[in-house]
């Protein structure tokens, strides 16, 4: 899992940056791909096409789900979480969405462990908010330079430009 994510935010960057590939069509293709993989996996795990119809078009499947307000949550925020991410990565870098995730583990271990207290504060949760933290302090200790900075322009540059600097 940890591969594919890898593979996933560096073509997407590259596809988003240097091939100037639109974000809608990078989303578009890759939850296609994904729901396209889900699928076959459904199919091929239960034994065949047969699978689709009792385990997921079945409404049993679907009052299951809706009855379960943490899953329908979570698949909330992971499609608004892959959009956003394509748009962050289209502008900044995939080493700024990392850094930003790792702020995203120190709020919510430490909103779990103050407000909520769902879950205990065991080594391990330490160690996750200590790295998040270093991160973020390595971070703005000395930032990355972003592709605008270094070009010396606010605004990002036209297909047309890119494409004869290229050429160039």
């Amino acid at each position: 899992q940890c591969l594919f994510a890898v593979v996933a935010n560096v073509s997407s960057e590259l596809l988003l940056k240097e091939l100037s590939m639109p974000t809608d069509l990078i989303n578009a293709a890759q939850y296609s791909l994904g729901l396209s993989v889900l699928l076959v996996g459904l199919c091929v795990s239960k034994g065949g096409v047969e699978a689709l119809s009792t385990d997921l078009f079945a409404p049993e499947a679907w009052r299951r789900l809706y009855a379960d307000p943490w899953m329908s949550s979570s698949i909330a925020c992971l499609v608004v979480f892959g959009i956003v991410t394509a748009y962050f990565l289209r502008e900044l870098s995939n080493v700024l969405k990392e850094i930003a995730g790792s702020g995203v583990i120190v709020l919510t271990a430490l909103i779990d462990w103050v407000f909520l207290g769902l879950s205990a504060c065991t080594p391990l949760g330490f160690e996750a908010v200590g790295l998040g933290l270093a991160a973020l302090g390595m971070y703005n200790y000395k930032p990355l330079e972003t592709r605008r900075e270094v070009r010396g322009d606010d605004q990002p540059q036209d297909k047309g430009a890119a494409g004869s600097q290229r050429q160039a």
